[in-house]
């Protein structure tokens, strides 16, 4: 695993960011910091209607090594702050919020976070 993340836990209501232009998660305690990679489990995203606006959303699976403390809950927000040299750059600007684990099993190698990534469109 090249990138780096942190995951804080849920926070409340989400805060505007003057500087990116949207809406960000407000977030708790870190809850890990560390070593991470990230797959796309839809290849297309699906839209989703709020009032007037249009989102796409994306299921991205984050997976953390296995030793990694957990479990990681509903909510918690995962935030990239390191890619490795075959990642996409566009990372550092991701946030994806966690759905759930679905990692636990016997002889697993890998924490697996099923997470949410919503973008406005």
């Amino acid at each position: 695993m090249l990138d780096s993340c942190v995951i804080t836990g849920p926070g409340a209501a989400p805060v505007w960011d003057d500087a990116n232009g949207r809406w960000t998660p407000a977030t708790g305690g870190v809850l890990y910091a560390g070593k991470c990679r990230v797959t796309t489990l839809d290849l297309q995203p699906t839209d989703a209607v709020a009032g007037d606006a249009v989102y796409a959303v994306t299921r991205p699976r984050v997976d953390l090594p296995a030793s990694s403390p957990g479990p990681f809950p509903a909510g918690a927000v995962v935030t990239f702050t390191a890619v490795g040299p075959s990642s996409d750059p566009a990372l550092l600007a991701s946030v994806f919020k966690v759905v759930q684990e679905t990692s636990k099993k016997s002889y697993a190698t890998a924490r697996r976070l099923a997470c949410a990534e919503v973008t406005s469109g």
